[in-house]
Order: structure tokens, then C-alpha cells, then sequence
């Protein structure tokens, strides 16, 4: 009997720091940026989370093909998620359309891989002087191309 008291009170005590845990978690804000290149405008989310812990923004970048912001796949947003778990952690990340996705101008289909380092320099330069929010370290986070 004194097991399961034990075992009971564990338990009520656990789930009373997981719904803690959870109140003190702050829905992080977020931010739609136009940023203009000389060839076209990237359009994408800025997700700043209320308690930021680190000075870096992570920028995503999709994998090949055509994405947008969310990197959408079968009705699921691995970006958006992706997004939303770093802010957990007090970390900033910016997701974007690609070219002619989206909000996005230009065309993703005749775009060379120059023009997509182009576009992230862009976006890097951005967020090095925009005044609301400021960065100067950035992680690139993608995969595939």
C-alpha cells in the first residue's frame, strides 16, 4: 500500500511540473518581413520568441524544388514546427518563401544556385540592420541542394 502511495503522489507531483512547465512557456511573436533584392522580394516569417536566450537567428532554407515558407509536405509545416520548437529554447528563426512561392516574386524554376546565395545574403544583411530586430550571428539551417 505504501508503493502505491508513493507511486501516486509521484505522479500527481510529475504531472503538476509538466503543467507548470507548460504555463511558463510564453507563445513566442511572430513577424512577416519583405525583404527586397535587387531582382526580387523574399517574404517570410520572423519568429521571436519572448524570453530570447541566444543573439544567432536561424534561418531555414528549404531543399530542392519549389517551397514555401513552411516547407509544407503533405499537409504537415516542418518549417513552422521547426520554428515554434526553437522559440521553446529562447532561439529567433526566420523561414521564407522561395522565389515565385508564395509571397515571394521572381521564378523558382529558372533561379541558379547563385541566385539563392544572393537571396540568404540578402536576408543576412536584413536582419544585420534592421532595428526592431537585430542580428549579426546567423545559423543556416537546411538540407539537400
Amino acid at each position: 500500500m505504501t508503493n502505491v502511495i508513493h507511486i501516486l503522489v509521484l505522479t500527481v507531483f510529475s504531472v503538476f511540473c509538466l503543467i507548470s512547465s507548460l504555463k511558463s512557456y510564453a507563445q513566442p511573436v511572430e513577424f512577416e518581413q519583405i525583404i527586397s533584392t535587387k531582382d526580387v522580394k523574399i517574404v517570410g516569417s520572423l519568429t521571436v520568441p519572448k524570453n530570447m536566450k541566444e543573439d544567432a537567428l536561424v534561418i531555414m532554407l528549404s531543399g530542392s524544388g519549389p517551397q514555401d515558407r513552411d516547407e509544407t509536405l503533405d499537409g504537415f509545416k516542418v518549417f513552422k514546427e521547426l520554428s515554434d520548437q526553437l522559440s521553446k529554447f529562447g532561439i529567433a528563426s526566420f523561414r521564407f518563401d522561395d522565389r515565385g512561392v508564395g509571397q515571394s516574386t521572381g521564378n523558382f524554376t529558372t533561379s541558379t544556385l547563385q541566385d539563392h546565395v544572393t537571396d540568404v545574403e540578402a536576408i543576412m544583411s536584413y536582419f544585420k540592420t534592421l532595428k526592431s530586430h537585430r542580428f549579426d550571428r546567423f545559423i543556416i539551417l537546411g538540407h539537400s541542394q
